[in-house]
């Protein structure tokens, strides 16, 4: 629902229903347009909207400014119990963001219908939609997955030699489909899979950023040698939480509940 829009030089605001959709006008946020950005994402946090969608596809550069007040944003969110997702960024801002590494803290969609529905996947929300959800699950995981709900945590085993492109999606909606269940802890078990690629990476980020969105944990179990060493490749070995077995991933987690 379409609820109040605010045009300026250097942003459209559009208030909606589920979030605040901000679309960056300018080709370079830095400097005077990265504060006006930080003033901006301080009032509609202060309004207490909770989700903000940054559309950047008119943006091809940020500074350390611009990464500053990004960061905020989602600092921002995170706090209020909501979620920042940037989308629609260019392929040379997209670079300098996965370059700086804070592509691994950030929530990124390719455009602004994927945002929306990655929020409303986060989203705890019954709609009448049960049966729907129950049916398409249904058809597109258990082939490939064999998934068990415990007291504090679901498992999700990956059936098969090969984690790859193909099963990616798959695996992205079903850690969607579980934390939006209302489950803040998952285990995921590769031990049975020989081989995995950065599409599949990038399902495993997204599971651990819903799991600590939600004030949970996300622990990747049994990654053979093969798996963990593009996990050092890529710089994740110090953002996710790895464990040898599935025991001992049960054993982090009560760890770290005792804690909290």
């Amino acid at each position: 629902m379409f609820i109040q829009t605010a045009f300026s030089m250097e942003f459209q605001i559009e208030k909606l229903e589920t979030h605040t959709l901000i679309k960056v006008q300018v080709k370079r946020l830095e400097n005077r347009f990265a504060l006006k950005l930080k003033a901006e994402l301080v009032l509609i946090s202060g309004k207490g909207e909770k989700n903000i969608i940054l559309e950047l596809s008119n943006c091809s550069y940020c500074d350390s400014n611009g990464f500053a007040v990004i960061l905020l944003g989602n600092k921002l969110c995170r706090n209020s119990g909501g979620l920042l997702v940037l989308s629609g960024l260019s392929g040379q801002l997209n670079r300098l963001i996965t370059s700086s590494q804070v592509n691994t803290i950030l929530n990124i969609t390719e455009n602004i219908h994927d945002a929306e529905s990655f929020i409303k996947g986060n989203k705890i929300l019954k709609i009448g939609k049960e049966d729907e959800q129950i049916a398409l699950r249904d058809k597109l995981t258990f082939d490939h997955f064999k998934i068990e709900n415990f007291e504090r945590y679901t498992l999700i085993k990956v059936l098969g030699k090969r984690l790859e492109t193909s099963i990616a999606p798959i695996l992205k909606k079903e850690l969607c489909f579980v934390n939006s269940s209302g489950q803040k802890n998952i285990i995921l078990d590769i031990s049975e899979c020989g081989f995995c690629d950065q599409s599949d990476l990038s399902s495993i980020l997204t599971g651990n950023k819903l799991c600590n969105n939600s004030g949970g944990i996300f622990v990747l179990s049994g990654a053979n040698d093969t798996c963990l060493q593009l996990i050092t490749i890529s710089k994740l070995e110090n953002v996710l939480k790895i464990a040898q077995s599935v025991q001992e991933a049960e054993t982090l987690l009560k760890v770290r509940n005792k804690v909290r």
